[in-house]
């Protein structure tokens, strides 16, 4: 889930969903995206410069 809301309507339909899943045999797993420690890609292209200390991976 992406919302920040972590109780919001969001929430309450994805958990809707995920049961509906669950009841005909699907395996489900809900994550809060806000409860994880990510940063996302700021367009830096420290990644592509060969000469950088980020060259092939993130420097973010």
């Amino acid at each position: 889930m992406g919302s920040a809301r972590k109780h919001g309507n969001t929430s309450k339909m994805l958990h809707q969903v995920i049961e509906g899943a669950k009841s005909v045999g699907a395996e489900t797993e809900f994550i809060n995206l806000f409860d994880l420690n990510y940063k996302e890609c700021t367009s830096c292209c420290s990644c592509k410069l060969k000469n950088s200390k980020s060259y092939g991976h993130c420097g973010g």
